[in-house]
């Protein structure tokens, strides 16, 4: 048993500790590979296989799972903290962050004020990198701050065509949305879309729950970048500031609702907004 659970400790996640399981449980009792087995799902072991196995080697069978669940545990502990770290460092930065990003606003505006008699080509390369930095600033605040939304009932279609892209949502389909964050959410996705692509469309289904995707035809997400879409800093695009896809899943999860990267027909990148109810 000692010898059992520090092979299962050495495991680094739950698709290792499976492997190491299922091998050590084979090598123990003589099993075929296609014979009784167990699975992980979470925290939770399971024997598969094994109602007709005498009683004694199921005893021994359950003993093992329950050393694999201990291990279980502890892999989603570890994560747990390690998770928690994390989000404690990015709201320690958040906060530095919004600091920088408050006491920049005056000094851009005091560069761009003084840019009034420079030569024209001087004076619009000022202006958008001005431009440009006001909107990193802008980026930078709505990230750190805390989305407390007000959902209300929206007509997604006449929502929708506010934003000028073509859509194919229900007729009379409604969310519980708050009607500012939404637009903003919207917003980071469908510039996104049009940077990088020729066609953006807006394609809602009434669920349940009630869908958004926002889907584009350019080159798609690139492989290296894709498990961490959604944290700050990471950009899909050249030039983009990293914090739009992250500001989108802020103010969904302010909604009860995810952001997720999704595959249709026909595009090649695709971001849903799923909401926690339909109405």
């Amino acid at each position: 048993m000692a010898e059992w659970r520090d092979r299962l400790a050495e495991a680094p996640n739950e698709a290792a500790l499976g492997e190491v399981a299922r091998g050590l449980l084979r090598q123990r009792l003589n099993l075929p590979v296609d014979g009784p087995t167990l699975a992980i799902t979470g925290e939770a072991v399971s024997l598969d296989g094994w109602n007709d196995a005498p009683a004694a080697t199921r005893h021994v069978a359950e003993r093992f799972a329950g050393l694999v669940a201990e291990s279980a545990r502890r892999l989603t502990a570890a994560r747990r903290m390690v998770d928690a770290e994390r989000e404690a460092r990015l709201a320690e930065l958040g906060a530095l962050a919004a600091t920088i990003a408050h006491d920049l606003r005056n000094p851009l505006g005091i560069v761009q004020m003084a840019a009034t008699g420079a030569p024209p080509e001087v004076r619009s390369e000022i202006g958008e990198q001005v431009a440009r930095m006001n909107h990193l600033v802008t980026d930078i605040l709505d990230y750190a701050r805390a989305w407390t939304v007000v959902p209300q009932p929206l007509r997604v279609a006449d929502f929708v065509a506010s934003i000028g892209v073509e859509a194919d949502v229900p007729e009379g389909l409604m969310v519980a949305a708050d009607r500012h964050a939404l637009l903003r959410a919207l917003t980071n996705l469908v510039d996104n879309a049009r940077a990088l692509g020729t066609r953006v469309a807006i394609i809602a289904e009434a669920g349940p729950p009630t869908t958004i995707d926002i889907c584009d035809d350019g080159p798609g997400i690139a492989p290296e970048i894709r498990a961490s879409l959604f944290r700050p800093f990471v950009s899909r695009r050249p030039g983009g500031t990293g914090l739009g896809l992250a500001i989108v899943r802020r103010i969904m999860e302010a909604h009860g609702g995810t952001v997720t990267l999704v595959q249709r027909p026909g595009w090649s990148t695709c971001f849903r907004l799923t909401f926690g109810a339909s109405r």
